[in-house]
């Protein structure tokens, strides 16, 4: 079980036009085509490798924070748009084949990235040879550090090479078609 203290939000949500405008209108229609009541999920490819890499390295359960951006409707406030840009893995953490403790530390590293201008959107954990799913334990997890509209959870198997996303305190599914690999 992961041990955070809540520290309180200082998340910065930028206008969803900030990112479309970077788009072209073929892009603006699909992206347009995909809001839904869950937002979409943009993650950067060399993200997902760095997270990959980091899984490669033990048998064991490993994971870390997940570092990006949150667009919001200016309508209803809402997130329509979470962006991840790059995972701050954890370097101080106990785990087995089937659990994983995460020190504190890791929002230490986190807090030089939101001065960067990113804030921490998500966790990822991995899930050897056991499956991509939300165990109790994780949603218990999710529900007490990740309870944001747009906090997700990324759980990996690199053994069997799945992967499946989590969102807000309740840990709903995010169906694959809510995620773009860019």
């Amino acid at each position: 079980m992961i041990h955070w203290n809540n520290v309180a939000s200082d998340i910065e949500f930028r206008d969803i036009s900030e990112i479309t405008s970077t788009l072209s209108p073929n892009d603006v229609i699909r992206l347009a085509s995909k809001f839904s009541d869950q937002p979409l999920i943009i993650f950067e490819r060399g993200c997902r490798s760095q997270i990959y890499s980091h899984l490669a390295s033990s048998h064991n359960e490993l994971g870390g924070l997940l570092m990006g951006q949150v667009y919001v409707n200016p309508k209803n406030g809402q997130p329509n748009i979470i962006l991840v840009k790059e995972p701050i893995a954890s370097l101080v953490f106990k785990s087995t084949r089937v659990s994983l403790r995460m020190d504190s530390d890791i929002w230490n590293a986190a807090r030089a990235r939101i001065d960067d201008g990113l804030t921490v959107v998500g966790w990822y954990h991995s899930h050897p040879k056991l499956g991509a799913f939300f165990s109790a334990t994780d949603r218990h997890n999710q529900r007490n550090n990740f309870y944001h509209p747009y906090s997700i959870g990324y759980v990996i198997d690199p053994c069997r090479n799945e992967s499946k996303w989590f969102i807000g305190q309740s840990a709903e599914d995010i169906p694959d078609d809510r995620v773009i690999i860019k």
